[in-house]
């Protein structure tokens, strides 16, 4: 169980690595874009933006697709994807290309990717879920920060397309890892498998000790049995009788295993999971998770240009770059130890991490100083993390079995139309009120909304299982 505990685990972070670097490379490939197709920024911003749309439209598609097939050949089926889909933008000689190949079919494959990963933990890990998800989710993090570097040098030395190719060929290790994965399906019917053997051997062991006396050897056994017929002769059918019984009786007591019989899938395909969009639990989890989506967006998005208002020198503006990454590296790990410790409980532990989100956002107006203002940067950038593993704990938690994988990859599909709000929002502040006060007041409207609206989510949860039982009497 060790062995497989640490290849799915580091199949789960490589994967999220190499995903991860590929969607960190956009800034550096939007700029390039614009002088190797010779176009404005609104067009050479369409491709780099649609994948993260795609990711979080297609939850409902990839909740269908769990329903039908096994979790590891659809993980599998997106790697291919992806590998075809960057390796084809060495070809592209308009910014349509990109947009078709990147901005949808990577996309695509994008979030089937990775939306899986979390119920394959989840489903493997017994105890400590939350650190496991904690720390494959950080090899985002790790893959954005090493990558861009080398991608930086491969475009200096084989422009545009040539980088396209290189990065098809790094992220083509995705294929090898995903072959560690094993299904929920396959791992539930293994252990079904060793469940019964135990109760075999159990029942073997069984029949071995009621036939030897304990005050016999096994040696003894035979000779008893001659000088009972000796002695006894007209009860032999009547003993042998009694053996029979017996062992029929003993035969009954252990698991009977059909040859024709077949393992239930673990999703039967139905149209009932579609029912999580009118749960009120769900409804208060997308919010939520959609919403710390837009403040880590946004919060990337405007850092660099937020610091330059602040009067920051420019030899530290990378520094407050640098500790985004470094901050969720420890906001994703650091969450897995401390809700797997059940200090709290997951709701409380997700509204205290709203409420600091709001104040991180409010202390970032009031506050000059470069290292108090890198402070506050970094416990922002650590809640949000925080929050982003706390989404899985908050699904697995609270959904019924039947729907969670549904609602596991459903969580934020509200962000894929939210997104588009970014840049006008960013613009009417920024660019016409002179300031970046209006987002931060907008974001820690969010946050403290955030963290109101999760305390009724047990609530709402035990109400639909009494509703539920109800029902059922």
């Amino acid at each position: 169980e060790t062995i497989a505990s640490i290849e799915i685990i580091t199949a789960c972070f490589m994967i999220n690595f190499l995903y991860g670097a590929s969607a960190r490379m956009v800034a550096l490939f939007f700029v390039e874009s614009i002088h190797r197709f010779e176009i404005n920024r609104k067009q050479a911003s369409l491709p780099y933006v649609l994948p993260f749309v795609m990711k979080h439209l297609c939850g409902p598609l990839q909740g269908y697709l769990q329903q039908l097939f096994q979790t590891k050949s659809l993980i599998v089926f997106a790697n291919v994807g992806t590998v075809i889909s960057i390796c084809a933008c060495f070809f592209a000689e308009d910014i349509l290309t990109v947009t078709i190949l990147w901005g949808f079919m990577f996309g695509i494959c994008f979030g089937l990717g990775i939306q899986y990963l979390p119920l394959l933990l989840n489903a493997h890990f017994t105890t400590n879920q939350s650190k496991a998800n904690g720390f494959a989710y950080s090899g985002a993090c790790f893959g954005g920060v090493v990558m861009p570097p080398i991608m930086e040098a491969c475009i200096e030395y084989y422009g545009l397309n040539g980088s396209f190719l290189i990065l098809s060929a790094i992220v083509a290790n995705v294929i090898p890892f995903s072959m560690l994965l094993k299904s929920p399906k396959e791992s539930s019917l293994n252990k079904v498998h060793n469940q019964k053997a135990n109760m075999k051997v159990s029942c073997i062991e069984m029949k071995d000790t009621e036939k030897t006396p304990s005050f016999l050897s096994p040696g003894d056994n035979n000779k008893s049995q001659n000088l009972h017929n000796k002695l006894f002769p007209s009860n032999d059918t009547e003993a042998s009788n009694f053996d029979v019984n017996k062992e029929t009786e003993n035969k009954s007591n252990c698991p009977v295993e059909t040859k024709n019989q077949k393992a239930k899938p673990l999703s039967a395909f139905t149209l009932q999971n579609f029912k999580i969009f009118i749960d009120p639990a769900f409804i208060i989890i997308l919010l939520m998770s959609t919403g710390t989506i837009y403040i880590t967006t946004v919060t990337f998005t405007i850092i660099l240009d937020f610091v330059r208002d602040k009067n920051v020198g420019a030899n530290l503006e990378v520094y407050y770059v640098m500790i985004l990454a470094l901050a969720d590296i420890c906001g994703r790990i650091g969450s897995g130890f401390v809700i797997d410790k059940q200090i709290l409980p997951s709701p409380t532990i997700t509204s205290i991490c709203c409420v600091c989100t709001g104040l991180s956002s409010l202390g970032l107006l009031f506050i000059n100083n470069y290292l108090l203002l890198m402070f506050i940067d970094f416990l922002l950038t650590v809640f949000t993390g925080s929050l982003l593993v706390l989404q899985i704990a908050l699904v697995h938690e609270f959904m019924q079995p039947e729907k969670r994988n549904m609602a596991m990859v459903c969580k934020s599909m509200l962000f894929a139309p939210l997104c588009f709000t970014i840049s006008p929002m960013i613009g009417y502040f920024r660019g016409e009120h002179g300031s970046y006060d209006g987002v931060m007041y907008t974001l820690t409207g969010i946050s403290f909304f955030s963290g109101f609206i999760i305390y009724f989510v047990p609530h709402l949860a035990k109400r639909r299982k009494t509703t539920t039982s109800d029902n059922v009497t």
